[in-house]
């Protein structure tokens, strides 16, 4: 170390440059060896993600790619450095140990001399340790890729686990809809319509529900031309059943959908205002597949399928989530509404609202028991509305919807299967859907 006051020498300058130089060359040498530990590091990520799964390959490969550019920079750093050091350092380095005889060299000059091994080892363990970090790094790292993978594998088995549970629910289901033994009635208090909660031996949860969607009042229904001089079409029972339900200028969204699910309407008065969105498109012209199809329509939104919290503004409104469903099932005639199993607002939309007497008294005679057969419901309304009864009103039901979840260490999976029974007891699958939001 030199102290301030003292002149300048050949030999303390000497020192000055000598030192200089050396810390240059450390330098230069840390910025080959991490050039290198990068290459490295590349090389050993480009053939990690060979053996990766093809989700995490890609991820590898980029970390390989950084790894090697920041090689490349390193080494081109390393090269330059090389290449200018000479032209840096052009002074003659005088030996310490021939020192001139005119002057001895400075104590701290000695000094630097004896310390100098010990600085080039001290620097070598230095880069030792940087060599060492990175490769425990590197090991930290594909120790925890191979964890994730691991992760990844074990939930993807997993979910395979719940989707087998979940259809071995479906399948118990449907063999307990197949062995109902009334045939004539369908209603509340059969087998089917008792949820089931069943753990397997993998300690998997099963939960099954059945629902009778023939229940509810089908949109699909809108699809079907009007025929003859009917008293009631579909189209008035889903305005009345809508203002049951709190909508009470339902027209406009009656009008678009009938014109979104039949072939037969030109859709004029429709398509002017689809073509106009962002991005235009045109009316289906064929029935629903999907609840979230309905955003499509002119008029519907999420909300409109939002359940209301009760209050008293409220005390009475229907939710449209229990009154109407979609069936997408191609058919010739409207799907019927069970009078066992429908509620009141669904058959006072398909009555008429002034019928709500004759739909109290259906009520209270189910109460009694099923009800086989719709004479007893013919006595209640007049007699122009039987074809109504008879058209869009049944005992027995046609379409089932099995939800079936599985659920295990905090995984769950759902089913939904839309079946058809058969007139001799046969089921059909018409619409099979995994991890679908059950109803409600």
């Amino acid at each position: 170390m030199f102290f301030r006051g003292q002149p300048d020498t050949p030999a303390r300058n000497d020192h000055r440059n000598s030192r200089r130089r050396r810390e240059f060359k450390k330098l230069a040498r840390v910025m080959l060896i991490l050039s290198v530990l990068c290459v490295v590091v590349s090389v050993l990520f480009i053939a990690i993600s060979f053996f990766a799964v093809p989700a995490s390959a890609g991820h590898q490969r980029r970390l390989s790619l950084a790894f090697l550019t920041a090689g490349m920079l390193l080494l081109a750093l390393w090269w330059f450095s090389e290449w200018i050091r000479p032209r840096l350092f052009r002074h003659t380095r005088q030996s310490y140990f021939k020192p001139a005889l005119t002057e001895a060299p400075p104590m701290d000059v000695r000094r630097d001399v004896h310390q100098r091994v010990t600085r080039r080892d001290g620097s070598a363990l230095i880069l030792l340790l940087i060599l060492l970090g990175g490769l425990a790094g590197l090991v930290v790292h594909i120790q925890l890729t191979a964890r994730h993978q691991v992760l990844r594998a074990e939930r993807a088995l997993l979910r395979m686990r719940l989707h087998q549970a979940a259809a071995a629910g479906v399948q118990a289901a449907l063999q307990r809809l197949a062995e109902d033994d009334d045939r004539l009635a369908d209603h509340l208090r059969e087998a089917w319509a008792v949820p089931q909660i069943v753990t397997n031996p993998a300690g998997v949860v099963v939960r099954v529900n059945m629902l009778d969607e023939n229940r509810f009042f089908d949109w699909n229904n809108l699809s079907l031309p009007v025929t003859g001089p009917a008293v009631r079409s579909a189209a008035d029972m889903a305005l009345d059943i809508l203002t049951l339900c709190g909508d009470f200028a339902p027209i406009e969204k009656v009008e678009a959908l009938s014109d979104w699910v039949n072939a037969t309407t030109p859709g004029l008065a429709q398509t002017p205002y689809y073509q106009q969105l962002q991005p235009p498109y045109k009316a289906a012209k064929r029935p629903l597949y999907a609840w979230n199809e309905l955003l499509w329509v002119r008029g519907f939104n999420r909300g409109l399928f939002a359940r209301r919290e009760r209050n008293a503004l409220t005390p009475g409104l229907a939710e449209p989530l229990d009154c109407f469903t979609v069936i997408p099932a191609p058919r010739q005639q409207p799907a019927r509404v069970n009078v066992n199993t429908a509620g009141r607002a669904v058959l006072l939309g398909v009555l008429g609202l002034e019928r709500g007497a004759a739909v109290q008294a259906l009520l209270a005679l189910r109460e009694g028991g099923p009800i086989r057969s719709l004479r007893a419901a013919e006595r209640l309304v007049e007699p122009r509305m039987r074809e109504v009864l008879s058209r869009y009103l049944d005992v027995k039901s046609l379409y089932f919807r099995i939800e079936a979840e599985a659920a295990s260490r905090g995984q769950t999976e759902r089913i939904q299967v839309l079946v058809r029974c058969g007139d001799q007891g046969g089921l059909d699958i018409v619409q099979w859907i995994f991890r679908d939001i059950p109803r409600g």
